[in-house]
């Protein structure tokens, strides 16, 4: 309860502030999004997509750690973490229940897409320390036009720091510790060479009642297992019009819950994923209003998985080991002719193709009689040639139009996917900008989904099943945005998105094999205010309203709404300077109750999550000598938490963290 006060509190605090101009507008902080998430480079005030930006200072100053906790602070979009500690980021209640093997965003890394086709699931990036990012850019909606499968529901591009020399150090509750530097040079005067690592390591674990462990005599703690082993290497070399970018990333963490939600006997069980990149690009001007943009790209993503669960006989448990690996790589190349050459028109065209390369997998256990086999199909390639157009056309000073298409070939599939997307910017008066959008976009299948081999009873994997169609969704925006340059900016966002050959799959008593459901729906609304207060205080809240339909995918094709997502949703922020060099921040997150799913209604522990606030403070220092240094607590009033139980086999779902710390110290030089 301590925390709504808090909320009520912050938002008092904030309009009760008298109001003074600043001399730096507030649409600054929204300044055009790289071309890499908007397709142009246009404010994005003047995108028809929907396009939140998150700058490094500002979740600095608000004690964000990592990208999943920013993507918290965007309107519309639910975060939350599986029974195995799988990261989800649900947007206006687009999600799958019972298939968590799968993004429905896409996710790039300055741009460069991280793809993974056996899961089609970047969880692992979602926990990049906010210390590397100058900013990530949000795209929410339709987005496969303008970029392929993964942008069903939007896009995230993380932008990593440039120009910035730091070292930075951390640690916090349950035995959190990071440090990493970046580092920007000039070689030769003409070489730009932009590095980071970082390392990040935790001995996490939660303590959680009986109803997680079997009535057995069990030998630990009970415990979750959420142990954390978190590095990354980065290069990147520009020359000119020519640039070589690469990444190395490897994440390791304990299974958390257990694979079905039962603790597992002991904590060596472990999730490793290794993704590595390098991209080269040449952007070459062909004369003052024609570019070509040329791009290739090599990845490897490697998966390695030990797993247990277990029977009762006889108040024993019986143990059921597992281990699944698979390895695969990915080429990319990309060619885009852009042109201004007609009047008011800003043209894209292009080509890409992309594969994926299976080089191996296997899943071993210690029960079943098959020992060791193949998880998928063997041999399997996903190949994609695209090709894609786009226009953006500045009608006169008041109209600025949208069109894209694009048409995929998947090779192996033997199937066409195409997508477009149509929008417009209209500015009627200086301060009110109105939007219309709309776009058809598409989800293929996972390998998972689509070719996970069962080779018969007790064998432990869900058949997949080759026949699936792509998830598809057309959805319309309108969006409404009034901003005072100096001091105000509100923006309200209304939609509709209408799902067809939704991908599903009943987990109950063993399961069936993955399934195009029925057709679904979601509808909302996201409003958001932001305020200029005292020489550039801030004050920020938003509110979402979303109602999605989601049918249960067992016999009984229950009618219900989505059983993971909350109907209402509301972020609220104000930052204070208390002198030039100090700050202050407060931040509240209101979750509203989130319905039971009916598929469970068999079971007594199925009853739906109560809402909850959190709230947050963070104090930064930041020295002339470039040393900055922040605290913060999260969680202060200890609200209890809990994300939505898989197998609803948890009372109100799975207990997350209560009040916790973090400090840090920057150096900059």
């Amino acid at each position: 309860m301590k925390s709504y006060y808090f909320l009520i509190i912050t938002m008092f605090i904030s309009f009760s502030v008298a109001c003074s101009a600043d001399d730096q507008e507030l649409n600054a902080l929204l300044e055009g999004a790289s071309e890499q998430i908007s397709s142009n480079n246009l404010n994005i005030d003047y995108t028809p997509s929907t396009i939140s930006i998150l700058k490094h200072e500002q979740l600095r100053l608000l004690g964000v750690k990592d990208v999943f906790e920013a993507l918290s602070l965007i309107p519309g979009i639910q975060t939350s973490i599986d029974q195995i500690g799988t990261k989800k980021v649900i947007v206006r209640g687009l999600d799958s229940p019972n298939n968590y093997t799968s993004d429905k965003m896409r996710l790039q890394i300055d741009g460069v897409p991280i793809d993974m086709a056996i899961f089609s699931s970047s969880s692992s990036y979602l926990q990049m320390p906010i210390d590397i990012v100058e900013r990530i850019e949000v795209l929410r909606g339709p987005a496969s036009a303008l970029y392929g499968s993964g942008a069903f529901s939007g896009v995230i591009n993380i932008v990593t720091r440039r120009g910035d020399n730091a070292l930075f150090i951390g640690a916090g509750s349950y035995e959190y510790y990071r440090g990493g530097v970046k580092i920007s040079r000039k070689i030769f005067d003409e070489i730009a060479l932009d590095a980071d690592a970082y390392l990040q390591k935790s001995d996490k674990h939660l303590h959680v009642d009986s109803s997680y462990v079997p009535d057995v005599n069990f030998q630990r703690e009970h415990t979750t297992n959420e142990k954390l082993d978190d590095y990354s290497l980065a290069l990147s070399l520009a020359y000119r019009n020519f640039y070589i970018k690469s990444r190395l990333k490897e994440h390791t963490t304990g299974n958390f819950y257990g694979w079905g939600e039962r603790l597992e006997l002991t904590n060596n069980a472990k999730r490793k994923e290794r993704y590595t990149f390098i991209e080269t690009g040449y952007k070459h001007s062909i004369d003052s209003s024609t570019t070509l943009d040329l791009k290739a790209s090599y990845s490897e993503y490697k998966l390695d998985f030990d797993g247990m669960d277990y029977v009762i006989f006889y108040k024993l448990a019986i143990p059921y080991l597992f281990n699944i690996s698979e390895k695969e790589r990915g080429y990319r190349a990309k060619s885009t002719l852009s042109s201004s050459y007609f009047n008011s028109h800003q043209i894209n065209i292009g080509v890409s193709w992309h594969m994926i390369d299976l080089v191996d997998n296997y899943i071993d256990d210690n029960a079943s009689p098959y020992g060791k086999r193949d998880m998928i199909d063997d041999g399997l390639k996903k190949e994609i040639a695209s090709l894609y157009i786009n226009d953006t056309f500045t009608l006169n000073t008041e109209l600025i139009l949208l069109l894209a298409v694009r048409a995929e070939y998947y090779v192996f599939e033997q199937e066409w996917c195409p997508s477009t997307q149509f929008g417009l910017v209209y500015e009627p008066l200086e301060t009110l900008k109105l939007k219309l959008n709309y776009g058809h976009s598409f989800r293929t299948p996972s390998w998972i989904e689509q070719y996970t081999k069962e080779y018969g009873e007790g064998d432990g994997t869900r058949a997949g099943n080759r026949d699936l169609k792509a998830e598809q969704a057309d959805t319309v925006e309108l969006v409404a945005i009034f901003a005072n340059s100096s001091q105000t900016r509100v923006q309200l966002n209304t939609y509709y998105t209408a799902i067809a050959n939704a991908l599903d799959i009943d987990d109950i008593d063993g399961g069936i094999e993955y399934s195009n459901g029925k057709d679904r729906d979601t509808y909302g609304a996201e409003l958001a205010l932001d305020l200029y207060l005292l020489e550039q205080d801030r004050f920020h809240i938003d509110l979402s309203y979303t109602h999605s339909s989601y049918t249960t995918p067992d016999s009984t094709q229950t009618d219900q709404l989505m059983p993971t997502v909350s109907s209402w949703m509301a972020t609220s922020y104000y930052i204070h300077f208390l002198t030039p060099s100090t700050a202050l921040s407060l931040k509240g997150i209101y979750i509203g109750d989130i319905p039971r799913n009916k598929q469970f209604d068999h079971r007594e522990t199925n009853i739906g999550i109560d809402s909850y606030i959190t709230a947050d403070a963070t104090l930064s220092y930041q020295a002339s000598n470039g040393l900055n240094l922040r605290a913060t607590v999260n969680n202060m009033f200890d609200e209890s938490v809990k994300y939505p139980s898989y197998y609803a086999r948890h009372p109100g779902g799975n207990i997350r963290e209560g009040r916790n710390f973090y400090f840090e110290a920057e150096y900059l030089f």
